[in-house]
């Protein structure tokens, strides 16, 4: 009965003039797949959580404040729409059109937008915690306090992007395009390292994993220090090494002086393979029935 009265709120929207008034509407769940008549509808904190919103033309609509929790928006078109302080945790987004948007303080955490366009939207304040960007188009986009921490950005176009390059990096600024990073599972830190000093670089690795923060600072071909939320030195790179899943950022960095490490790359990465294999020697010993 409760999907017959949202139907008839529908019909009732369609047959009249002018955009779709829908304020604070209950939608959950509803399929709206292919829905052409959302344009410049007033959605604003109406509750779409996991509704299924493809291909809609949205274009223009109000959706601020709005739950669009685990909505599936895949190909939706939102250019222009209003989505700010929108909820849309884990929401499919992947290849939807944002242009313009206004996405100032919306809840973006684990969504997918995955080659989404974003060219010029404003998602200034927004929070896109483990959000997957690869490949999206954020040109001439603001992109400023934003939280990015663990998200992908691998192949995004941020050309022209209005940055937050104030004080220092952290997990809620926009890395540039002389920054890299990636994810630890495609790319060994201890390659990593090695690569840095091989290269005689000046490097500040930050690393992030699930709850975990860790820094290493390479200088002139030497990790020089490294540290922990509660270790630092030879101890902390130990720790952050035996992270098995996680994301870095590595940029350039001046050497402060500061140094609580004074061994070759290649003796510490021995040091950690003999602690890896002590580990896993453990873990097997652990398994065997006693």
């Amino acid at each position: 009965m409760a999907e017959l009265k949202r139907f008839q709120i529908l019909a009732a929207v369609i047959s009249g003039r002018g955009p779709a008034y829908l304020r604070g509407v209950n939608l959950s769940a509803i399929d709206l797949s292919g829905a052409g008549w959302l344009v410049e509808a007033d959605l604003y904190g109406a509750d779409l959580d996991g509704a299924n919103l493809r291909r809609a033309n949205l274009r223009g609509a109000n959706l601020e404040m709005a739950n669009l929790n685990s909505a599936n928006l895949w190909a939706a078109n939102l250019e222009g729409a209003n989505l700010s302080k929108a909820k849309a945790r884990v929401a499919n987004l992947s290849m939807a059109v944002l242009r313009g948007a206004n996405l100032r303080e919306a809840g973006l955490i684990g969504a997918s937008l995955v080659k989404a366009d974003l060219e010029e939207a404003d998602l200034d304040g927004a929070d896109l915690e483990g959000a997957n960007l690869e490949g999206c188009n954020l040109r001439r986009a603001r992109i400023t306090n934003v939280n990015l921490k663990l998200a992908n950005l691998d192949g995004a176009d941020l050309s022209e992007a209005i940055l937050d390059r104030s004080g220092d990096l952290n997990p809620k600024k926009v890395y540039s395009d002389a920054d890299f990073y990636g994810a630890i599972t495609a790319i060994r830190l201890a390659d990593l390292l090695q690569i840095g000093c091989l290269s005689h670089s000046n490097l500040k690795i930050e690393v992030y994993s699930k709850d975990n923060r860790g820094d290493i600072h390479i200088g002139s071909g030497k990790v020089l220090h490294a540290h922990t939320n509660t270790l630092e030195g030879e101890e902390a790179l130990m720790k952050i090494l035996g992270w098995e899943s996680g994301r870095f950022i590595a940029y350039p960095f001046t050497p402060s002086g500061l140094v609580t490490i004074d061994k070759p790359v290649e003796h510490l990465l021995l040091m950690w393979r003999r602690l890896e294999d002590e580990m896993n020697f453990t873990a097997r010993n652990d398994e065997k029935p006693s």
